[in-house]
């Protein structure tokens, strides 16, 4: 048995030698799902970078606990959540487009988490995800018109179509794997579907952080706003510039 186990081993080991991605630069669907991901994923992090590095003032309503404990609770939860997202789109690219689903799964949950501490730190002491999500949903930033209100929504409700994938509620949410030779692969379809999952989650992020800290959005340096807001819908281009929601 030892000498199976070695010569497993051994083959794992020129396994990872040789492992590479050239299979995904010929094809050029996959590439074109890969550059519209990065691209959002990029917007994310230049405008999480500037907030971060202005240092604006949070919009804290809370009495629960000092503004510094809060503030660290909340960059905490975000960056977390969004280092998860980097790994989500990582294993993505190598063809694991389950585990990719339960990572922005994961991604979800610190978000809500970091946005419901602003007013309720007990939001991080829960264990119960749909009560985290509920909590989330009172701040005052989800409640602002109904434009907010569904983002609220949208957002739960990936949440809840992602927990299908996984929890293998069905045939069609599994990804079978016999072996890590099974990687890298590429299937369009699943990728395409991870692709719509991932879009939609940055694009509610890019919204929220840019209106919650529209006074550091227009502070950006010039190329890196022009980055974020070639990633933005219109409505939140309407509401940053004009303070007003577009009929849409």
């Amino acid at each position: 048995m030892a000498n199976f186990i070695q010569s497993d081993f051994s083959e794992l080991l020129s396994f990872i030698e040789n492992y590479n991605l050239s299979m995904i630069q010929g094809n050029k669907d996959y590439i074109e799902i890969i550059k519209r991901i990065h691209k959002r994923y990029y917007s994310l992090l230049v405008l999480y970078s500037e907030i971060k590095h202005q240092s604006p003032d949070l919009p804290i309503k809370n009495d629960e606990g000092s503004y510094d404990e809060i503030s660290n609770i909340f960059w905490e939860y975000l960056e977390e959540s969004i280092s998860e997202l980097s790994t989500s789109f990582f294993i993505l690219i190598h063809g694991c487009y389950k585990a990719s689903k339960q990572i922005i799964r994961s991604a979800l949950e610190n978000l809500f988490k970091a946005l419901g501490c602003l007013e309720n730190i007990k939001i991080i002491t829960l264990k119960n995800t749909y009560e985290i999500i509920g909590l989330a949903s009172e701040i005052s930033f989800f409640n602002k018109s109904d434009f907010e209100k569904n983002i609220h929504i949208g957002l739960k409700q990936i949440y809840g179509e992602l927990c299908a994938s996984v929890h293998t509620a069905k045939i069609e949410n599994m990804q079978k794997v016999s072996s890590l030779g099974y990687f890298p692969t590429v299937d369009i379809n699943l990728a395409k579907e991870v692709e719509t999952v991932y879009i939609n989650v940055v694009n509610y992020m890019l919204s929220i952080f840019s209106m919650m800290f529209k006074n550091s959005f227009h502070k950006m340096h010039h190329k890196n706003k022009d980055v974020v807001q070639n990633s933005l819908n219109k409505n939140t281009l309407t509401i940053l510039y004009k303070g007003e929601y577009a009929n849409n």
